[in-house]
């Protein structure tokens, strides 16, 4: 069990790297991660992200927190199961790329 807790706590710590990266960037990069959820960003506000790589994961609908993020640019959802797309991505007015092959 020790084995799994300290795969786990490298995950984290792996995801809050990776959520600090974006905070600072503007870019989240979560691609090739097999996440289902979308993780939430407790210590960092992500509304600012341009660029978000989300492809290659099992999400099967778009993360809502992805809506509120109104400077969104390019979205890349690519080899993910998702289903539908929520009316809500209208809002996205600075989104010029979409990818959900």
């Amino acid at each position: 069990m020790n084995g799994h807790n300290n795969i786990h706590s490298q995950l984290t710590k792996s995801l809050e790297r990776i959520l600090e990266d974006a905070y600072l960037s503007g870019e989240l990069k979560l691609s090739g991660r097999k996440l289902r959820e979308f993780p939430k960003p407790v210590k960092y506000d992500l509304s600012d992200t341009v660029v978000a790589d989300l492809s290659k994961n099992r999400f099967v609908e778009l993360p809502d927190e992805l809506t509120s993020y109104i400077y969104l640019e390019k979205l890349l959802l690519s080899q993910n199961i998702i289903r539908a797309v929520p009316n809500a991505v209208g809002g996205l007015t600075s989104l010029t790329y979409l990818d959900l092959r």
